[in-house]
């Protein structure tokens, strides 16, 4: 314990923090040391303020019409297809003709642009997210030439630029971020809560934001299907190793946390309030033809074997 007396254990929250950084009817859980990194969180401007755009896919009962299992059109994706820059997680079930998806889209708020937009990658997250589960905001950019259901959010800023796209994220990938939206959420990432959570705003020609550029690119990039987002950072789309992998992802929790000016102490602490596990094997596999069957378990390591990483590199990258 921190303290040894009542009166330091009561914590007191400043109205200001739950007006600022929830909606009125969302409270978040603190501690102390929550709220000292809260706190420090504050300084950011929210998604909503950033102007990120938000758009939701097909509902699965009322668009239910428009899906088919015959493997005609473009593939539907639901949340249990993709993963954290993992698009190709599980395979979908169902697609849709483009036509009729457009059109049906095309009612919504991006009106005639919907179709560049699908054409694009674009950056995704589940809108179903516990708190329990290994990692709650499970973010991935999904192939262009793709619809995707109601349980999945896009966001997206409204000259559709991917450089957002890779930026986000990173951010939403992140520990730091994954450590305040546990705060929040208990089973859904709604809409109300992400729009509200705050996010450094990036300087495009700053070397530290560009490397989280490349990262997100690298990571998400198995295919030539990605190649407009690795032509935004000199690289070509290629498998990587499951070592490559967790050096990457890893040196973007760093990254990350040295954007939102998180101390050492203060990012030893949000990692320790993740409890993955370990495997070691996982970082002596350095074929990137390797073929690897991800599943609840592998992630669980993987994530472990990417946390106990994040502090030397945070090291590296000074002060």
């Amino acid at each position: 314990p921190e303290t040894s007396t009542e009166k330091d254990k009561i914590l007191i929250i400043n109205p200001f923090i739950i007006e600022k950084f929830s909606s009125s009817q969302l409270i978040p859980r603190y501690s102390k040391n929550d709220l000292k990194i809260v706190e420090k969180i504050l300084q950011f401007p929210s998604l909503e303020q950033l102007n990120i755009q938000f758009l939701r896919g097909f509902d699965k009962t009322n668009a239910r019409g428009l899906f088919r299992t015959d493997g005609k059109g473009w593939p539907l994706i639901e949340g249990k297809n993709f993963h954290q820059f993992l698009p190709y997680y599980k395979s979908p079930e169902f697609t849709v003709l483009p036509e009729d998806g457009i059109e049906k889209l095309s009612e919504t708020k991006l009106g005639s642009k919907i179709k560049e937009f699908l054409e694009k990658p674009k950056l995704c997250y589940r809108s179903t997210a516990r708190s329990t589960d290994v990692r709650t905001v499970i973010a991935c950019i999904l192939p262009p030439f793709t619809f995707y259901t109601s349980k999945v959010w896009c966001v997206y800023t409204t000259d559709l630029d991917l450089r957002w796209s890779l930026y986000l994220l990173g951010i939403l990938n992140s520990l730091v971020f994954d450590f305040i939206v546990r705060l929040f959420v208990e089973t859904d990432l709604i809409k109300e809560i992400m729009k509200n959570l705050r996010v450094p705003r990036p300087d495009f020609s700053s070397p530290l934001v560009y490397r989280l550029l490349k990262i997100s690119a690298i990571l998400s990039s198995p295919d030539d299907k990605f190649k407009e987002l690795t032509d935004l950072v000199g690289e070509k789309p290629r498998k990587i190793s499951m070592k490559e992998r967790v050096d990457l992802t890893a040196e973007l929790n760093a990254i990350v946390a040295k954007l939102y000016g998180l101390t050492r102490d203060e990012l030893d602490y949000v990692i320790k309030t993740f409890k993955f596990k370990e495997n070691p094997t996982l970082y002596q596999m350095d074929d990137p033809n390797q073929e690897i069957k991800w599943d609840k378990k592998l992630m669980w390591q993987f994530n472990g074997e990417v946390a106990k990483r994040i502090l030397s590199y945070f090291d590296s990258l000074g002060g």
